[in-house]
């Protein structure tokens, strides 16, 4: 005997046909800064900025556009939607960490220039 396929009690959701990618971002600067903890100058610690740029999407697939996050040690530290703004207080906290004792260990090549 065959039985009856019984209809669920629960309406069935539409399969969505699109999933965001992941944002990985794109490096646009970085610097990775050297030097010691101003709590225990005996620390060593190595400090990594970075500005990444991502694209957003929305449920449809469309772009919603580009923005940039700003991050030290993976941490966000802000997040713009023009690079020239993400440009500049990048440079504005390398230097502060260069005015606190720090020292450049690598970057970019056009860092400041």
């Amino acid at each position: 005997m065959l039985k009856k396929k019984q209809k669920s009690q629960y309406q069935n959701r539409p399969k969505r046909g699109f999933t965001p990618p992941r944002q990985l971002g794109i490096s646009h600067r970085y610097a990775k800064l050297g030097g010691s903890d101003d709590r225990s100058s005996s620390i060593y610690k190595e400090i990594d900025i970075e500005v990444r740029s991502f694209v957003s999407y929305d449920q449809e697939g469309k772009n919603n556009g580009q923005y940039f996050r700003l991050l030290e040690n993976r941490n966000i530290v802000n997040t713009f939607d023009k690079v020239g703004r993400a440009d500049k207080e990048f440079l504005n906290i390398v230097n502060n960490r260069i005015q606190q004792g720090f020292f450049m260990i690598k970057g970019n090549k056009d860092l400041f220039a």
